[in-house]
């Protein structure tokens, strides 16, 4: 009766009639496969099943390591373990490296030790080996033979002493004299300056009076030669003040680059064109020499020369803008203006006023 239920149930299954077909039907496949297993027999079986089942998740399903721990924890776990694992053996290997370098030093120092334990037994022997009544006499004779030399010394600083007291006297005299030759150097360039100003109008006004005529032959000729049935040319010849064919020496370069440095160093770059356009003006000059070094070291023309502070330059090397400056006025022709002098304005003289210089 357990394994086949009610009656009702056998019949249904046993005996299904049209009647019961539907209520059959009607039932669940879960309800309908318990009343087929109960009517077979297989309910102990089920019994069996779900009595294993119980046992094996209350007994042992609970010890089972699967389920004690998370399957994603352990991965990151391992990989946290390997990183670390990394990291330890990366730490090794400078440690390693560290050790080796930290040995090498040791053994540098061992050997340090062992020279300087050389040193020392030398010094020591050498100390056995002194002769203290040789040493002691020595030393009384530097003692002596520096008193001597302390009395020569202050002999000697006491003659300093004069020297520079002569010298500051000497210096003194020397800056009235300065002053009163720059005076007359003053008043003598002054001179040389309105005669070669006079002469270079002289020069100018007969060029221009020679290109006239040359001009004013030209135009008579070229009227002649229309008139005789030739046709109008256009030619033009140069105007020889306009030529400049100066050839610069080996160091013209470093000397007109010192020369400006010394000159107009701290002027701008248009003021420095402007002094090395009078430099080359004099060059061309009739009134002057034709040469750069003869124009530079004319006496009382460009006091950088005179004081020397010129050649300190020239030996050092001027700086770069004054040699793109001086490149430009010897290579490059660049001629800014037709001035042969220069000074600091100070008022005293009329010209072009072009930075702290005026130019005429």
């Amino acid at each position: 009766k357990e394994a086949i239920g009610k009656e009702s149930d056998f019949d249904m299954i046993m005996c299904v009639t049209e009647s019961t077909l539907d209520e059959l039907i009607d039932k669940k496949e879960t309800e309908r496969g318990r009343l087929l297993s109960r009517w077979i027999g297989l309910l102990p079986i089920e019994l069996k099943d779900s009595i294993a089942r119980e046992r094996f998740n209350s007994e042992i399903k609970p010890r089972l390591l699967s389920n004690q721990f998370n399957e994603e924890t352990l991965r990151q776990e391992i990989s946290a373990y390997e990183a670390n694992i990394k990291n330890l053996k990366s730490e090794i290997k400078n440690l390693s490296k560290s050790n080796s370098a930290l040995e090498k030093e040791l053994e540098a120092l061992e050997k340090k030790r062992n020279t300087l334990l050389a040193s020392k037994r030398d010094i020591d022997d050498g100390l056995l080996k002194i002769d203290i009544a040789t040493l002691k006499a020595k030393i009384e004779r530097n003692i002596t033979d520096g008193k001597m030399k302390s009395g020569e010394l202050s002999k000697i600083e006491s003659e300093i002493s004069s020297i520079k007291d002569a010298e500051a006297k000497a210096l003194e005299y020397e800056k009235k004299v300065i002053l009163q030759q720059q005076a007359i150097n003053e008043e003598q360039q002054r001179i040389e300056e309105s005669k070669v100003l006079e002469a270079e109008s002289i020069a100018k006004a007969k060029r221009e009076e020679a290109r006239r005529q040359r001009a004013i032959q030209a135009s008579i000729a070229e009227s002649i030669r229309i008139a005789n049935g030739g046709n109008p040319e256009e030619t033009t010849a140069p105007y020889e003040d306009d030529l400049n064919d100066y050839k610069p020496e080996a160091n013209d370069l470093d000397m007109m680059a010192a020369i400006l440095e010394c000159e107009a160093g701290d002027q701008s770059y248009y003021g420095i064109l402007c002094v090395g356009a009078v430099i080359m003006n004099r060059i061309s000059s009739a009134s002057f020499p034709n040469t750069l070094t003869e124009v530079l070291y004319q006496p009382y023309q460009f006091s950088p020369v005179l004081s020397g502070r010129f050649a300190i330059v020239l030996a050092r090397g001027a700086n770069a803008e004054c040699y793109q400056a001086a490149r430009e006025v010897l290579n490059d022709g660049v001629n800014v203006g037709g001035w042969h002098f220069f000074r600091m304005n100070d008022g005293s003289r009329t010209g072009e006023v072009i930075g702290d210089h005026v130019f005429y």
